[in-house]
């Protein structure tokens, strides 16, 4: 069993700017689009006798897409003594492998930070001290975790690897879902950690920090009928950046959209910041906004330019965005996903 490594590229791209160049990633590469500030994840693997400049995703093999406006990079490692340690574990298994979880659409990565609070407080010594002893401890704690995790939630379908972080944070839990809030549960309970000694106001250390990178995978329209509900009220809230093309034609996209001028006023924020405007979707909504959005992100070639105005069955601010998407009026798109609170009571 060799080592498991990945070189993971986030990348936010200006979405009306023409094709994207020939992608610089290897045959087992993938492409998932991302959510929140990055619109898509570039997913490399590599092996033991390559090089740490090609893992870490320096020199030619790596270049920057020219239209790529911030790209942030970072490596994953697991050994194969560690492979080999954790295999019985459940659900531990590789979330990268499409052909196994096709219907788990969602992709997360959560950087994990040993807060410096409790290192501060074990009065190590780095020169005599066995540090990669401490390490394992933690990435013990870690799995010790997820197999609490998989314990209580038998009935939710997911699969992850716990890596050493490289180069952005101290470990990384990946995990690949059935559902977008994994994750997220997997994040709070981490944070939730804490250390049996107390700090000086009289509270428990806490163990982690976490940031939480959420994709989802091109399946998910596949596995998932738009026209069905997930019988939830979880939601997705969309920010946008007009290009300028909208502008220069703006006066033919609202005589497009008169009829529907009154109801767009009550769905649709403007913002005054980074984006021009938000809304506020269903998931049922935005499966079916989805592919054509994915397409755009990820710079492959979207449907003939959709008319505008109400279009046959299709809730209308699914018709306006297929409409802004398709005639290239969007530079940027930001997704969030957001659940109700008591989920999150719920379950931790």
């Amino acid at each position: 069993m060799s080592a498991d490594i990945k070189l993971l590229k986030l990348c936010r791209r200006a979405m009306n700017s023409g094709d994207i160049p020939n992608s610089n990633m290897n045959s087992d590469g993938m492409s998932i689009m991302a959510t929140d500030y990055f619109d898509v994840i570039e997913v490399q693997s590599f092996f033991s006798q390559d090089s740490l400049a090609k893992v870490m995703g320096m020199g030619s093999d790596n270049l920057i897409n020219e239209n790529d406006v911030s790209v942030q990079s970072f490596s994953l490692y697991c050994g194969d003594t560690t492979l080999k340690k954790y295999a019985g574990r459940k659900k531990y298994e590789d979330p990268f492998l499409d052909s196994a979880h096709n219907a788990m659409p969602f992709l997360s990565i959560i950087q994990v930070h040993i807060t410096p609070e409790v290192l501060a407080r074990m009065n190590i010594d780095p020169y005599k001290d066995d540090m990669l002893a401490l390490i394992q401890k933690y990435e013990d704690d870690l799995h010790d975790l997820m197999d609490s995790f998989a314990a209580k939630f038998e009935k939710i379908s997911f699969v992850y690897r716990i890596y050493h972080a490289l180069s952005a944070g101290d470990f990384s839990v990946v995990i690949r879902s059935e559902r977008a809030d994994t994750s997220f549960l997997v994040s709070t309970l981490l944070r939730r950690r804490t250390a049996r000694n107390i700090d000086r106001a009289g509270f428990p250390l806490v163990l982690y920090k976490t940031y939480t990178i959420l994709s989802i995978h091109n399946t998910v329209i596949q596995e998932n009928n738009p026209e069905e509900s997930s019988g939830n009220d979880n939601v997705f809230v969309i920010r946008c950046c007009f290009s300028n093309k909208y502008w220069s034609e703006k006066n033919e996209i609202d005589r497009q959209f008169q009829k529907n001028k009154e109801e767009l006023s009550k769905i649709i924020y403007n913002l005054n910041g980074r984006y021009d405007f938000s809304v506020q979707i269903s998931e049922a909504e935005f499966k079916s906004v989805y592919e054509i959005l994915s397409q755009y992100k990820q710079k492959k070639s979207v449907p003939s330019k959709i008319k505008g105005g109400s279009e046959g069955q299709k809730p209308l601010i699914v018709t306006y965005l297929e409409y802004l998407i398709s005639h290239g009026y969007l530079s940027y798109v930001n997704e969030r996903y957001l659940f109700k609170i008591e989920a999150c009571f719920k379950f931790c």
